[in-house]
């Protein structure tokens, strides 16, 4: 009787993962590929979700280590818009001061994005500091989560990439591109159904 609720337990988890996983695209920016930037291994996460009708909530947080990022702050991020159709991004957070949209239109380390946006840079208080997240919308025709989930164009494919300045001790520059793709889910169902039969047959003996 135990084993089976566990089980029940299980595929219902399953069910949730999935239902939430296809409604967002979670990116973990921690490849660095210029400079060195602190506070590692993950510097930045975004999440994207459904927000009704050809518009997405865009969820972007610094994450390094405030303790070793000291002024550290994000400049641009770069992304892709799967099937091209043009992008507009607005946000009440005052460090987004700027963004383009273009197919292909912004060159950066041998990859071509459609989409830049742009933080302030003015004063430190004023900067994306580690510790720091800002929600923003993007809103375009057809634009749904799933449209970000594409890899730039060029002789470098990243799904989306972005700037640092003012890394400690010298104020340097870094860029730094989306990691190893998270779990779809599928995957995390697989995952969660092997955890599941494990634990009957240990329940059996």
């Amino acid at each position: 009787m135990k084993r089976n609720l566990f089980i029940a337990t299980a595929l219902a988890g399953v069910a949730f993962v999935s239902t939430t996983a296809e409604s967002a695209v979670y990116f973990e920016f921690n490849t660095v590929v210029a400079g060195d930037p602190q506070g590692g291994p993950t510097f930045a996460t975004l999440l994207i979700e459904n927000n009704g009708t050809d518009s997405v909530s865009m969820t972007f947080s610094h994450t390094a280590d405030p303790n070793l990022a000291g002024g550290q702050a994000i400049k641009t991020l770069l992304l892709n818009v799967d099937a091209y159709v043009p992008v507009t991004v607005t946000s009440a957070d005052p460090k987004l001061q700027n963004f383009s949209s273009s197919e292909d239109g912004q060159t950066d380390s041998g990859a071509m994005f459609d989409l830049q946006m742009e933080f302030d840079i003015a004063p430190p208080s004023d900067r994306f500091l580690a510790g720091d997240s800002i929600v923003m919308e993007a809103t375009g025709v057809g634009l749904t989560e799933n449209s970000f989930a594409a890899l730039s164009t060029g002789s470098a494919q990243y799904e989306g990439m972005i700037h640092f300045i003012s890394i400690p001790p010298n104020g340097d520059s870094a860029k730094v591109v989306t990691g190893e793709p998270v779990p779809e889910p599928a995957s995390l169902g697989a995952i969660a159904l092997g955890v599941a039969a494990l634990m009957g047959r240990r329940r059996k003996k």
